[in-house]
């Protein structure tokens, strides 16, 4: 498969996290780009903005004079675009095609994993960016480092790289990182063997010399781990909580992050300290410094990078302080993400812990509603909204209101509340506020939106209260 320089490759979707970073690298790259999307977003303008073709809405004349057309796994067959390719004889290339054939530009690094995958790729591009490193980045969220998702650069290629749809046991990389396996995107494997024998694949695929390094404090990243070594595969392993290759040992909570002392092999390499919060981002800066040091890197640049690493877009994300309130937003959209993020709130001591909820998908909704219903025990508040779709279609019987009456079994009524529309949201959050509250608004669907509206009327309140 291969990519005639100067090209025109149009993307059905470009708005979306992925598409608009590979499309980013072939504009950076010389080729003609082209995109559509239902709405408009910052990626879409900013792409605009250095000379891509933007088309809001998707028609079949948008594509008629590309020479290739990408598309990713949430536009179905029935696209208008989809179809137009297919009958005008445009080759027709998934996500993940185009990204095998980028990463094949340099040496490649794919970061994987159920959770943390975004944050780790970016705590790793932080760390070969601090070498004086060239790399080209194609991230999941936007990286306030280098304030967008892509970097396209001459020297290694660093790539998020999702499992979601089963696409990512196409690639051959360099070196992996698997931050960890957990029971997600069931609604694609159906069972979790199949979800592990994925994850499989994409690890035995890694090139010879590579690095395979493996998160392993999970029952299924212990089941993935054993399936390599049997294959005879050399893994490195990393472990906040059992045995590894590298762990962290006295570790310290303070001021919304953590120091703890970076193990390799049992030898003490020395002190880190990390500005964001939680053990889950202690988990992804030892998987981040583990394939660093595979490459060579000197502790020194691995730990003065993680120092200052302030994180990725809608990860642990502060959003404003306001009226005594605090507002973060969060990515998590599956139970054990939640949980994790939770956690890592209370760690900031606030007077209550506000949980703002919206749920991803009907499937994953359906599928994990009982390991959802048990995420929240951390809330002093709960404020849960309908079901944002994303790719699917409704299924009968699954929507907000359900996860709510599940949600009930385990919290008191009292501590929970149903608003439906998001719209709605910000004045409601506003309604139930006291001093020295921490929202948390978490989902991977439009809730971050609720935040800047939310923090507008925290500030006309306060200017009020004020004067």
């Amino acid at each position: 498969m291969m990519l005639t320089q100067g090209c025109r490759v149009h993307f059905i979707g470009i708005g979306g996290i992925s598409m608009s970073a590979l499309a980013s690298i072939l504009l950076d790259r010389g080729y003609v780009i082209s995109g559509s999307d239902s709405t408009p977003n910052n990626l879409t303008e900013a792409l605009q903005s250095r000379g891509a073709t933007i088309y809001i809405g998707q028609s079949a004349s948008n594509c008629h004079d590309a020479d290739i057309a990408v598309f990713s796994s949430a536009i179905r067959s029935d696209n208008p675009e989809r179809v137009a390719a297919v009958n005008l004889g445009i080759p027709l290339w998934h996500r993940s095609d185009l990204l095998s054939v980028i990463c094949d530009t340099g040496a490649s690094i794919g970061i994987s994993g159920s959770h943390g995958k975004t944050t780790t790729s970016s705590m790793l591009a932080a760390i070969l960016l601090k070498t004086g490193m060239d790399p080209t980045l194609i991230l999941g969220g936007e990286m306030p480092l280098i304030g967008s998702n892509a970097r396209n650069g001459t020297d290694y290629v660093l790539a998020e790289v999702d499992e979601s749809d089963g696409s990512f046991t196409k690639l051959a990389l360099n070196h992996i990182i698997v931050t960890n396996v957990d029971n997600d995107h069931l609604d694609h494997y159906q069972t979790s063997d199949k979800l592990l024998d994925a994850f499989s694949i994409f690890c035995r695929q890694t090139k010879d010399p590579g690095s395979i390094i493996l998160g392993v404090d999970s029952p299924h990243s212990q089941e993935l781990l054993s399936m390599l070594r049997l294959m005879g595969r050399e893994v490195i392993t990393c472990s906040l909580t059992g045995p590894g290759d590298m762990r962290a040992a006295n570790i310290t909570y303070n001021n919304g992050g953590s120091c703890f002392d970076l193990l390799w092999k049992d030898s003490n390499l020395g002190s880190v300290k990390l500005n964001v919060p939680g053990d889950y981002n202690i988990r992804n800066a030892l998987c981040s410094a583990a394939l660093a040091l595979s490459l060579g890197i000197r502790f020194p640049e691995i730990t003065a990078a993680l120092n200052e690493f302030q994180g990725a877009a809608r990860r642990f994300e502060h959003a404003c302080t306001r009226c005594d309130v605090d507002v973060y937003n969060d990515y998590a959209h599956h139970p054990t993400e939640i949980q994790a993020c939770l956690s890592a709130a209370r760690q900031l001591h606030p007077c209550r812990l506000v949980v703002v909820f919206q749920p991803h998908l009907y499937s994953r909704t359906q599928i994990l509603l009982n390991e959802f219903a048990q995420s929240f025990g951390e809330a002093d508040l709960l404020i849960l909204t309908d079901i944002y779709p994303a790719r699917e279609d409704p299924i009968e019987g699954v929507d907000g209101l359900l996860l709510f009456s599940a949600v009930g079994e385990y919290l008191p009524t009292e501590k929970m509340h149903y608003v439906a529309q998001l719209d709605q949201l910000p004045d409601y959050i506003l309604g139930q506020l006291e001093a020295g509250d921490l929202i948390l608004l978490l989902g991977a669907g439009s809730i971050n939106r609720v935040s800047a509206e939310l923090c507008q009327k925290l500030q006309k309140e306060s200017r009020e209260v004020g004067s």
